[in-house]
């Protein structure tokens, strides 16, 4: 299990990430992703997501990922999938 943190991303967003992750759920994020499976990756980011930069937007219901623009999601998928891997890709 990855420890729990506070990351930064490359792009400037704090999040601060925690939860089991079997190896099931990080293949899940992974086809979802590459399959452009919004729905799916939204569900996935808010079990894990669990304070982010953002005060007007709740990082524990799905439909706050839609509100984001391109470059904030890409940015908190990559940070999500690096800290799943027990790597970080921003700053801790």
């Amino acid at each position: 299990m990855p420890a729990p943190a506070t990351v930064t991303t490359d792009g400037g967003i704090t999040l601060r990430l925690e939860g089991k992750v079997p190896m099931s759920v990080y293949r899940r994020l992974q086809e979802a992703d590459q399959s452009f499976n919004y729905d799916e990756v939204y569900q996935i980011l808010a079990m894990y997501v669990k304070e982010w930069s953002f005060s007007d937007l709740d990082p524990s219901d799905p439909a706050s990922y839609d509100e984001l623009d391109t470059t904030e999601y890409i940015d908190i998928v990559q940070a999500v999938s690096q800290w799943m891997a027990g790597r970080y890709r921003g700053k801790n």
